[in-house]
């Protein structure tokens, strides 16, 4: 019997996918260390053992750096008293987690895995915590070169994220899994039998949302300058559902300029959302400048599902821009173009036939990504 120990300290729907199908193999046994489980469509497997530790705390640098620290040393408190023979499963949420296995391969020979979501200390040089100059980032680099070449396995979720690991350890070949949604969950549903587009009065409108972290490096600012330069077409309705530390900078500028198109709600249940993400007409994804290959946006598969045409707010060589491009689904802009991602509102908005078919060529898509590829990390491993 082999015990895999799953490190995560949020643990969403796509890592419950993950541990559920790890969970049916006759041979294994998982424990999982998180601060939280997200609801989801599909529930955690009972047989899971859950050790709950230190909740992840988004809304202010020093409140995300704080429980990044403490999860990561509850972490270690944990693992010295687990056997050593059970394989660990690190994921890069803390960034700090993945050095517990380089230490605990060091000291006790013991085997673990990677699943990089965020390549750090590059995310942090985006957001403009450290320069990539500084001893930070230096000694993170070296770091990264060894944890990287003694992990047994690394994963990714982009070929672009999988070249900047490459850079760090030339050595090492990771692989690929890109994110997935439940098809069957997210499906494309008629506004016309869609309660949330009654309770929120968005019938016959044409709808452009946003869904998700209102985080400082997320463009928003530039989506609500559009819907200033649209507030006289009334047929188009903007939607930002989500929390976070620029909300209170979105709600300045609505104000400020008075719109009455502009409706925010604040993040919705599980079991709301195959009903708000095919409320929208157009989804809308953004990623910083610079973050084109340390991250690619989950929200994206569950828009490509619902059957939305994508906006997309982000450096055009992307993995992002070439999703995008390969599926005719939408369009990318550069962060702060608002006069382009207006045009591109309006002409979704009067060109019907052009609309339908980047919706269609969404929905498509969405079965490149299904559920079958939280399926590839048991296989990968059990090479």
């Amino acid at each position: 019997m082999k015990t895999f120990v799953f490190v995560n300290q949020v643990t969403g729907p796509l890592f419950i996918d993950i541990l559920n199908d790890f969970t049916k193999k006759e041979d294994c046994e998982v424990i999982l260390l998180t601060g939280e489980i997200e609801k989801a469509s599909v529930t955690l497997d009972s047989s899971i053992d859950v050790q709950y530790l230190i909740k992840y705390n988004r809304m202010k640098a020093l409140s995300r750096i704080y429980t990044w620290l403490i999860f990561t040393l509850q972490v270690f408190w944990k693992l010295l008293f687990l056997n050593k023979n059970n394989e660990l499963f690190l994921v890069s949420n803390p960034p700090f987690v993945p050095m517990l296995g380089l230490l605990f391969k060091k000291f006790f020979d013991q085997k673990y895995h990677l699943l990089i979501y965020d390549i750090y200390p590059d995310a942090l040089v985006n957001f403009g915590y450290i320069k990539k100059d500084s001893f930070i980032y230096n000694i993170w680099a070296k770091i990264n070169k060894k944890q990287f070449t003694e992990a047994k396995t690394v994963f990714t979720i982009s070929e672009n994220m999988s070249q900047t690991i490459s850079h760090y350890a030339s050595v090492v070949d990771p692989i690929v899994v890109h994110n997935w949604v439940d098809t069957s969950f997210i499906k494309p549903i008629e506004k016309s039998e869609n309660w949330f587009v009654d309770k929120h009065n968005l019938k016959d409108k044409f709808v452009v949302m946003y869904s998700g972290n209102l985080g400082l490096t997320h463009d928003l600012e530039s989506l609500i300058e559009a819907a200033n330069l649209l507030k006289d077409y009334k047929q188009i309705q903007f939607l930002i559902v989500g929390e976070g530390v620029k909300k209170a900078l979105l709600i300045e500028m609505i104000e400020n300029y008075q719109l009455e198109n502009v409706l925010m709600l604040p993040f919705q249940d599980p079991e709301v959302i195959p009903f708000s993400m095919t409320a929208a007409d157009i989804g809308v994804v953004t990623l910083g400048v610079g973050a084109e290959a340390l991250s690619v946006p989950s929200k994206t598969y569950y828009m490509l599902s619902a059957g939305n045409c994508i906006l997309a707010i982000a450096a055009k060589q992307s993995e992002l821009g070439n999703l995008i491009e390969t599926y005719d689904c939408g369009s990318i802009f550069n962060p702060g173009d608002t006069t382009s991602i207006t045009n591109f509102i309006l002409n979704m908005k009067e060109n019907q036939s052009e609309f339908n078919g980047k919706c269609e060529n969404a929905r498509i898509s969405s079965e490149d990504f299904t559920t079958q590829n939280a399926l590839k990390f048991y296989k990968s491993l059990d090479n």
